[in-house]
């Protein structure tokens, strides 16, 4: 068990509990109460949080509608593509903050450079075949994330959860520096809190990748897969929201990625890597989760929940 003067954060193994529970729930409470789910071909949003009666009205799909294999496979993808491109940009080098043990890890600052290498490859990496046996290279179907929302809300939720077990597991290998937070004794809340810091797989660091490539990148561009299906919808043009909310949320990311070094202490490049990290590492499933508008909806409705889902944080 647990020292008597240990420091329980986020409410304890209770309080661990009900945020791994409790946000996965409420990303999907979000879509189905006020999202792209088509309730008699109408998109259907409750008036507030209050309206109770509204939610007898809500449109569950059924569970075999929750997941499918295609967006399974779109997801690891996505991840496995910024993997790589983690691994092979150049980019600099730097050191965190010196660990108990005196050592100091190495991060490669490639974040920016892989921003706009993935927009790039959104735009122009999309192979099609002509007529005459050639190829031609085009834009990738952005609209398909938005119409496949929740079936990528599902594979992220089983990712994470399948990520964190596995890092849960392996800090009690051999050699492993554990965070302080992270040793309570009580396995609960250590899953939750995370028991090895800054857990890797050679030099390729877990929490910092999860903390702002697949994520934060991915973020930016579900907000465009929203623009792209209004852009459909609405025959070729754009809400006033929804320029917005690209703009301003797209600054953010391209800013986040261009100064990490300098101002973003969150993933631990610089100052922050004895933090504890989360067991389930990805900050990928928190920084997608934005407000955008309703491609369907009125102008400058912003209750369209576009968020992929890190299960807890």
């Amino acid at each position: 068990g647990a020292a008597a003067d240990f420091h329980w954060e986020f409410g304890g193994p209770l309080g661990g509990l009900g945020i791994m529970v409790g946000l996965p729930a409420v990303m999907y409470f979000l879509l189905f109460s006020c999202g792209s789910i088509e309730n008699d071909g109408k998109s259907y949003c409750v008036t507030g949080p209050l309206a109770l009666l509204e939610l007898t009205d809500l449109n569950i799909p059924p569970l075999h509608e929750w997941w499918s294999l295609e967006a399974a496979a779109v997801f690891l993808g996505w991840f496995t593509f910024q993997v790589v491109l983690e691994r092979l940009l150049p980019g600099e080098v730097a050191e965190g903050v010196k660990l108990k043990t005196g050592e100091r890890l190495k991060y490669r600052l490639n974040g920016h450079l892989s921003f706009w290498i993935s927009f790039v490859v959104l735009g122009y990496g999309m192979p099609t075949l002509t007529e005459d046996g050639g190829v031609t290279m085009g834009m990738f179907p952005l609209s398909w994330l938005y119409d496949h929302y929740l079936q990528l809300l599902t594979a992220s939720v089983a990712f994470s959860f399948t990520l964190s077990a596995y890092l849960y597991a392996s800090s009690f290998g051999t050699g492993k520096l554990l965070a302080d937070g992270g040793v309570s004794g009580n396995a609960l809340y250590d899953f939750f809190i995370g028991r090895e810091l800054n857990p890797r797989v050679s030099s390729f660091d877990l929490k910092c990748f999860c903390e702002l490539r697949p994520g934060l990148i991915g973020w930016a561009v579900i907000n465009l897969a929203c623009a792209a299906k209004q852009f459909e919808l609405r025959g070729g043009s754009l809400s006033y929201s929804m320029v917005l909310v690209n703009a301003f949320q797209g600054l953010y990311v391209w800013d986040a990625l261009f100064q990490v070094a300098q101002q973003y202490p969150a993933c631990g490049v610089m100052h922050a890597c004895m933090d504890p990290p989360s067991p389930h590492t990805a900050h990928m499933y928190e920084h997608t989760r934005t407000h955008a508008p309703p491609a369907h909806g009125p102008p400058l409705s912003l209750c369209r929940s576009a968020r992929f889902s890190r299960p807890w944080i």
